[in-house]
């Protein structure tokens, strides 16, 4: 990866680069330096991307570039012991005994249960925050899944960590 950055420097001025697009950074150092369950090439793995994201800074600064790079993330689950759905509804049954409430009951609590695991999902970027600090704007782009026939009918793009924009979303279509 250092190597090739080291022979595209000198063409960006001969060639008028003006923007370099890197699919997917971390799958290259995942296969160069695979990470096995004790952590091995983790350390070294990580010296190499951090390298490479500061020479990147530096040649887009350099030579008035934009570097764009794709990456993925992973999910991180904290587990919550408490049965939620079954302490809410005996709550509000002791509290309730019409039976349309019940059921507009029961559909509050399914969306704050949807609410609840939602919260307890962290999105961590592959290359972990070695790869989310070097990043000037960050775009994280998700699809929505139209929940009536299961299909993904639009995307969205949420800027974050961006430090000159505010946090923001849209929606496009492919």
């Amino acid at each position: 990866c250092s190597s090739d950055l080291d022979q595209i420097s000198p063409l960006m001025k001969q060639q008028n680069i003006g923007m370099i697009v890197i699919d997917s950074i971390m799958q290259l150092l995942q296969n160069t330096y695979p990470v096995d369950s004790n952590l091995d090439n983790l350390a070294e793995r990580q010296l190499h991307l951090r390298r490479t994201m500061r020479r990147l800074r530096l040649m887009a600064r350099l030579h008035n570039l934009i570097v764009i790079y794709t990456n993925h993330i992973r999910e991180e689950r904290f587990d919550i012991s408490l049965d939620l759905n079954q302490s809410i509804s005996e709550e509000l049954a002791d509290q309730s005994t019409d039976q349309s409430t019940d059921q507009s009951v029961d559909d509050d609590i399914k969306t704050v249960i949807k609410l609840l695991k939602r919260m307890v999902v962290n999105q961590i970027p592959m290359g972990g925050l070695t790869l989310a600090h070097s990043s000037d704007v960050r775009i994280f782009l998700t699809q929505q899944i139209d929940e009536r026939n299961q299909s993904v009918n639009k995307y969205m793009a949420i800027v974050e960590n961006c430090s000159y924009l505010p946090k923001m979303s849209t929606q496009y279509i492919i």
